[in-house]
């Protein structure tokens, strides 16, 4: 994966109980031997509004605690689905479908996690389309949205 890699998401979020329709774009900013710094911009869509709502950088270790991730956690409950085939940017991809579910508090995706994957290698970060519910601040978040463009630069 190379720096300047990026994918866009378009869905949806519920924070506090308000739904709101979302554009997130993930963009892998720079690459190190420990870490990588991502970047996720959020755009709310519908309203006209250009402007992003909210930008937020994180660093990925290189070296993930199993503890937390859902997907590598220890109280994870990971099931197969049968793979299904969505199109992006006019690309046929066929995704690996899971289900996850995992007890536990998770630093970036909050406490309790139920989520759905679908996964394709071919992608900046391997996932197509997300379906995850958690909780953060002890209130209820979802988060749905699938891949509706993607570069490499």
């Amino acid at each position: 994966l190379s720096v300047g890699a990026w994918t866009t998401f378009e869905g949806y979020q519920i924070v506090n109980g308000k739904k709101e329709s979302i554009r997130m774009t993930a963009k892998l900013v720079s690459k190190h031997e420990d870490r990588l710094l991502v970047e996720r911009t959020y755009v709310p869509l519908g309203g006209g509004q250009k402007e992003p709502a909210r930008v937020q950088s994180f660093l990925v270790p290189a070296e993930i605690d199993p503890t937390d991730h859902p997907l590598s956690s220890p109280t994870a409950k990971i099931s197969e689905l049968p793979a299904e085939t969505l199109t992006i940017g006019g690309k046929k991809l066929t995704c690996r479908v899971r289900s996850v579910e995992a007890a536990g508090e998770f630093p970036e995706y909050g406490r309790g996690v139920s989520a759905t994957l679908y996964q394709n290698d071919t992608l900046p970060g391997g996932m197509a389309k997300v379906w995850l519910k958690s909780s953060k601040g002890n209130q209820p978040f979802e988060f749905q949205g699938e891949v509706v463009k993607f570069g490499t630069r």
